[in-house]
């Protein structure tokens, strides 16, 4: 099995890209680790953390506003951990040739993420090359492989509901809250 450990500033809201892909990965024997940097008084104990509990992939699905935040905890933690880095989400899709100038990035995701993130987990625990996995941009001796965007899953039933779970178990204080803001589609909800 491979380990994930998603990093998430959360801000209240629930993070459904991340909740379908931890459902998908653990579907499949994966193990899946979060943390909210809200729970940390800095990167440090973040760092520790991870270095403590060796993942395979440490990943964040990243919106614009996040990406300066999310480069300086990326950073700290390949600098301090040399764990592989990967970015998904809105930020990647629409700004990927900036988010591929960022040194410390190992992968970044465009595209839907269940079916790349889980062959690329499957590859992790097989000890096989995983820079050929459609919607997957890999670093190799410091240069980009750019693979192909898989077309969009119309079978949205072969996917586990999300993970809400990775959540509230580790944070139940978040299930509890009387008012909640949540997505209640896929992908993006505008033109």
């Amino acid at each position: 099995m491979a380990k994930i450990h998603f990093v998430s500033d959360h801000q209240l809201n629930e993070s459904l890209g991340m909740m379908y892909l931890s459902a998908n990965v653990k579907a499949h024997g994966h193990e899946v680790e979060l943390s909210l940097l809200s729970e940390y008084s800095s990167i440090n104990p973040l760092v520790e953390f991870i270095e403590e509990t060796k993942p395979d992939l440490v990943a964040f699905s990243v919106m614009t506003p996040q990406a300066d935040m999310f480069r300086i905890v990326s950073r700290a933690i390949k600098e301090k951990t040399g764990r592989t880095i990967i970015w998904g989400g809105p930020h990647c899709m629409f700004m990927l040739e900036e988010v591929l100038k960022n040194d410390f990035l190992d992968i970044a995701c465009v595209g839907d993420g269940e079916d790349a993130l889980l062959d690329l987990m499957n590859c992790i625990e097989a000890g096989e090359d995983y820079t050929g996995i459609d919607n997957l941009n890999v670093k190799v001796d410091g240069k980009w492989i750019r693979n192909p965007v898989r077309p969009l899953e119309k079978d949205l039933d072969k996917y586990p509901f999300p993970d809400r779970d990775m959540f509230y178990d580790k944070y139940p204080l978040l299930g509890e809250l009387t008012v909640k803001r949540l997505i209640t589609s896929r992908g993006c909800p505008y033109k």
